[in-house]
């Protein structure tokens, strides 16, 4: 690497967000929101070839393993879901893998999937949606990341985004006039041998 590498990647900081750079070794340099990011440009393409995945239907009620490095192996990262009916006012725990649906607003099969042209969120109690990719610019996640996030989608509604706080959408949240909860809990096999 040369002062003019060095010059390049400093540059980014006057850039916009998501430009790049190649540098010598296969190195990347890429302007972020706060920082920049210097990465190897063989280890960004198998990771996307890891963390993109083909849509999988969640079994409701069952257990749906989610692709990964450990998946060959039985281990790994899977979506329990049990259905069951809703007491008022019972207490909803609080949880980043445990999340609780309104399952009679649900309106399409459950999929487990990547970011698809016209997905959205709900991200309030009034019902106002909020496209996909600018709910992502919103958290500034990178633009290389946003295609490997997972979620859980009803339609191109989208109801869970692992991660990033593990957000849920506001319309399937559990209320007054919940008759029937989908639960989902989000166990990794290799920290816990829960066979349910």
């Amino acid at each position: 690497l040369e002062t003019v590498h060095v010059e390049s990647v400093l540059s980014l900081c006057e850039k916009q967000v998501g430009k790049t750079i190649c540098l010598p070794y296969g190195i990347i340099a890429e302007s972020r929101y706060t920082d920049i990011s210097l990465y190897c440009s063989m280890d960004n393409t198998k990771s996307r070839s890891v963390r993109k995945i083909e849509p999988i239907t969640v079994a409701i009620p069952g257990r749906t393993q989610i692709p990964g490095e450990a998946q060959k192996a039985g281990l790994g990262k899977w979506l329990v879901t049990e259905v069951f009916p809703y007491e008022k006012n019972k207490e909803i725990p609080k949880s980043d893998c445990i999340k609780w649906f309104d399952y009679d607003k649900i309106e399409n099969a459950v999929q487990i999937r990547n970011r698809k042209e016209g997905d959205y969120i709900c991200i309030n109690a009034a019902g106002g949606n909020k496209k996909l990719k600018d709910y992502f610019i919103d958290l500034k996640i990178p633009k290389r990341l946003r295609d490997e996030k997972l979620l859980v989608a009803d339609g191109s509604h989208i109801m869970w985004i692992f991660g990033d706080g593990d957000r849920i959408s506001e319309k399937y949240k559990v209320d007054k006039t919940t008759k029937r909860v989908l639960l989902m809990k989000l166990i990794d096999l290799e920290d816990n041998n829960d066979d349910r």
